[in-house]
């Protein structure tokens, strides 16, 4: 008598496996992939007590040599994109001024209006879109960031002498074009 047991036979009762959704924003595959590359330092990390010192040297050097990569690279690989907090403050103040503009007009009664008012612009508001910009223009131009994208527009708006408000949204570069900094950076 044959006795069966009921388990599954690799490969004929379980269906493939589906590859799950590609994540359609720029901030979300730069999210699972700085992820993946966290829990992969996670799982090196506990290799660095491994008892065999071979093994606790390869994870040593694994994760000597990703963080040389990551310094001398210093941009950002397989489409992601680096979020400032001062980025994300900035869009939160901005979603928080829409929606304070929308409960005015309720409760005010007024028809809504088509296009939504200019949200106004403080100086960290302005400072965090120049180094956007700054950061975008060296990223296409192909040329090195002179250290953080802060320090230079914190730099360059002391040297010059301008405040961050100063300046208007997508402006900066105009300023650099004047002040005959980085030629290819500024176009």
């Amino acid at each position: 008598m044959l006795a069966t047991i009921p388990m599954k036979r690799l490969g004929y009762d379980s269906p493939p496996a589906e590859l799950p959704d590609l994540p359609r924003s720029a901030r979300e595959r730069g999210q699972i992939w700085s992820d993946a590359v966290f829990q992969a330092v996670l799982a090196l990390k506990k290799q660095l007590t491994h008892s065999d010192a071979a093994i606790a040297a390869a994870a040593a050097n694994s994760i000597l040599e990703l963080e040389r990569t990551r310094m001398r690279h210093s941009t950002l690989l397989a489409g992601s994109e680096e979020v400032s907090e001062a980025q994300l403050a900035f869009e939160e103040e901005e979603r928080e001024d829409r929606e304070s503009a929308k409960r005015r007009r309720a409760e005010v009664g007024a028809e809504p209006r088509t296009e939504e008012p200019a949200p106004i612009r403080t100086d960290e508001r302005a400072f965090a879109e120049h180094v956007r910009e700054v950061a975008k223009s060296f990223e296409t131009s192909g040329q090195a960031m002179p250290g953080k994208p802060e320090g230079f527009v914190s730099g360059l708006l002391k040297q010059w002498g301008i405040a961050a408000g100063a300046i208007p949204k997508g402006g900066f570069g105009k300023h650099l074009r004047i002040h005959g900094v980085g030629a290819a950076v500024a176009a």
